[in-house]
C-alpha cells in the first residue's frame, strides 16, 4: 500500500520521498506528468511550459531507487526530479531528467494519482510517443473518462479509437478509468529520437490547449530541447546505470 502525506516538509511513501519547499494549491486544477518518454519529447514540452509560464519549484521527489545524481545550474545543485507549480493557474508539473525503469512505472503512476487526489487536482495530463500508430506530425489523445474524452474533442483534438499506450501514461489511464480520475494522454509520433524540438512544439501546443492559461515559448523551444537533451544524457552517464533508455515507454 502506498502511504503519502502531503504536508510541508518531508512527505514519504514506501518508494518515494516528496520534500515540499513552498506552499501551493492545485485544487480543481491540473497535474502534468513530465517524465521523459521516447526521444525525451514529453520532458522537453513540459520544460517549455515551466519556463514560458515561470512556474516555481515547490517540491523535490527522491527515492532509494533513483541513481545518486545532482544537477548543477548557475553553480547551484538541485534534484533531477522536481515538482513545479503555479497556484493562480492551479497547475503542477512533475518534471524529471530521469527516465524510470519499467518496474517503476506503475508505482509512480499510483503515487501521482494519490497525490492528485490528496491535492484535489481534477485533471492529470500526460503524453507519450506511439510511433506508427498515428501519422508523423499528428497529435491525438485518449481519455480515461467520458468527461476527459469530451474535453479532448472540445480542444479540437482527435480522440484515439484503438491502439496501445505503455509506461506511466498507460498506467495512469488504467487506474484513472477504474477510479474515475480524469486522465488525458496526448499521443504523438516523433520525427526522430533525441532533441526533437518539432515534436516538442506540437506536443507543448497541444498541452496548452488542454490546460487553461498555459502557453509555450516556441521560439525558445529548440534551445530548450538541446539543453534538456544534454542534461538527460549527463544524468545517464553520471548515474552509471543507463537509466535513460530510448524507447522506454513507446
Amino acid at each position: 500500500m502506498l502511504l503519502l502525506q502531503c504536508a510541508r516538509g518531508r512527505a514519504t511513501n514506501q518508494r518515494y520521498h516528496i520534500h515540499e519547499l513552498a506552499e501551493f494549491s492545485v485544487e480543481g486544477g491540473y497535474l502534468i506528468d513530465g517524465f521523459p518518454s521516447t526521444g525525451h519529447t514529453s520532458a522537453i514540452a513540459s520544460a517549455s511550459l515551466i519556463n514560458a509560464m515561470g512556474f516555481t519549484p515547490v517540491a523535490t521527489i527522491d527515492s532509494d531507487r533513483f541513481p545518486p545524481v545532482s544537477m548543477v545550474q548557475d553553480s547551484r545543485p538541485f534534484h533531477p526530479t522536481r515538482i513545479f507549480a503555479d497556484s493562480k493557474l492551479k497547475v503542477a508539473v512533475f518534471s524529471s531528467y530521469l527516465a524510470l525503469p519499467p518496474q517503476e512505472h506503475k508505482p509512480m503512476a499510483r503515487m501521482m494519482l494519490k497525490w492528485a487526489r490528496e491535492r484535489k487536482a481534477e485533471w492529470i495530463v500526460s503524453s507519450v510517443a506511439v510511433g506508427s500508430q498515428i501519422p508523423e506530425g499528428k497529435i491525438m489523445a485518449v481519455g480515461s473518462t467520458e468527461e476527459a474524452r469530451k474535453k479532448i474533442s472540445g480542444a479540437s483534438m482527435e480522440v484515439m479509437g484503438s491502439g496501445m499506450i505503455t509506461g506511466i501514461p498507460g498506467a495512469l489511464l488504467n487506474h484513472g478509468a477504474i477510479g474515475g480520475q480524469n486522465v488525458i494522454v496526448v499521443l504523438y509520433n516523433p520525427a526522430h529520437e533525441g532533441a526533437d524540438y518539432r515534436s516538442g512544439a506540437l506536443l507543448c501546443t497541444a498541452m496548452s490547449r488542454l490546460v487553461p492559461g498555459t502557453a509555450c515559448d516556441i521560439d525558445a523551444l529548440q534551445a530548450e530541447a538541446e539543453k534538456a537533451e544534454r542534461a538527460m544524457r549527463e544524468a545517464e552517464t553520471e548515474s552509471g546505470e543507463g537509466i535513460l533508455k530510448r524507447g522506454m515507454y513507446g
